[in-house]
């Protein structure tokens, strides 16, 4: 029988995760927190958390790396998607949207693969829009005309 890599226990449902595209680190998030995990290197199998990265008010429900492992995304039902420095585990940007809803939540966020200022988002009041994270403006809103939500988004990799 094959023996089962193990990772720490933590106290909170898992709602996203994203890998880091060289695959030695993950990004997961949950309620009002992200956690980067590695690879348990000198300790056999699994992984180990590296850090514990605070900073929103709510479940987090989705997740993603920047294809140059340089900053993570996060999206949120406290209304606001935050960008994070992986290395110190600083947010570096909150983008919180001025809107005439009554509620928004951010359902999936994902990194351009060939524009890491770049992030696309789909939200609870049909809207999918793409952000630039270098000052925060929502550079195109694409808006869907009926009931039916727009799915959690991805990019694939052209390679």
């Amino acid at each position: 029988m094959k023996k089962q890599k193990h990772v720490e226990k933590i106290s909170s449902d898992i709602s996203s995760v994203a890998w880091y595209s060289k695959g030695e680190k993950f990004v997961s998030g949950s309620n009002k927190t992200l956690i980067i995990w590695v690879k348990k290197e000198y300790i056999g199998h699994g992984y180990k958390i590296l850090k514990r990265l605070f900073g929103h008010e709510h479940i987090i429900n989705s997740v993603d790396w920047s294809h140059d492992g340089n900053l993570i995304v996060s999206g949120s039902s406290d209304r606001t998607i935050k960008v994070w420095n992986p290395d110190n585990g600083r947010c570096i940007k909150t983008i919180k949207p001025i809107t005439n809803r009554e509620y928004l939540s951010f359902n999936s966020v994902a990194f351009c693969p060939i524009n890491s200022n770049l992030i696309v988002s789909t939200s609870t009041n049909n809207l999918l829009q793409i952000w630039n994270i270098n000052n925060g403006t929502c550079i195109a809103n694409l808006i869907r005309d009926n009931k039916n939500k727009y799915p959690n988004i991805r990019f694939e990799s052209a390679a």
